[in-house]
């Protein structure tokens, strides 16, 4: 059974509970299924699942919580606040891994022996791919425009992408060929965060845009003057 499917299988347990406030003794046969539960949670993060599976479920607790309080079962709340404290940190450290990945293929070697990170396009198209399926679930799955612990995380992720493209194509000496390419690349970005999505006036994706649209901008410049500067040469 995957993290996913128990998240699901939590949900059908809880809200078979009545909608009336039961003794706690009442409540005996679910807690013991929520310590299965629980026992089956620790031993699902580790290896931890992927970013936005483990968000889904973050959000799945959340949700559990509300009605929680709602209700009033609050004998519930500590179990439940138990589990989200324990998601979280395996959250942070998978989003931490990723920065890692893509900051070491933006580092450049240092030393004798150290081998190059070889970059090629369709390597660098599925990280673009990738990051752009996280950003837009993540913004699905975050109501909150400035919870930190999403947006900061998807901020530094922006950042070594960045990073990895300039590395990616530092080695074009042409500086027309150069922009170009750096231009392909941010409009797979661009279009990606643009389709297949009804989010595209949230802040955040309105200043996700705005990032990746003055980088596109930029190389287009260079490419325009380069071609203006060619055009003057020869007359």
């Amino acid at each position: 059974m995957s993290l996913r499917t128990s998240g699901k299988v939590f949900l059908i347990l809880f809200f078979s509970i009545p909608r009336y406030r039961l003794p706690v003794n009442g409540y005996q046969p679910l807690y013991d299924r929520l310590f299965l539960f629980q026992t089956f949670l620790v031993s699902s993060i580790e290896p931890p699942p992927p970013a936005v599976t483990l968000l889904t479920v973050v959000r799945l607790t959340e949700a559990v919580v509300a009605e929680v309080q709602r209700r009033q079962c609050s004998p519930l709340e500590t179990f439940l606040f138990t589990v989200r404290l324990e998601l979280w940190p395996v959250f942070q450290r998978i989003m931490s891994e990723h920065c890692d990945s893509l900051k070491k293929l933006s580092e450049k070697p240092s030393g004798y022996f150290a081998k190059t990170n070889a970059t090629t396009d369709v390597m660098v198209s599925n990280i673009c791919q990738s990051y752009i399926t996280m950003f837009q679930s993540f913004v699905l799955l975050t109501d909150d425009a400035e919870e930190t612990m999403i947006f900061s995380n998807l901020l530094r992720l922006q950042q070594e992408l960045d990073k990895v493209i300039l590395r990616h194509t530092e080695s074009i000496a042409d500086p027309v060929a150069k922009a170009s390419k750096q231009s392909s690349i941010y409009e797979i970005l661009l279009q990606g965060l643009i389709k297949g999505t009804h989010l595209s006036s949230h802040p955040k994706v309105q200043k996700e845009l705005g990032y990746w649209t003055e980088k596109e901008r930029a190389t287009r410049h260079i490419i325009l003057s380069s071609g203006q500067r060619r055009n003057i040469t020869r007359q």
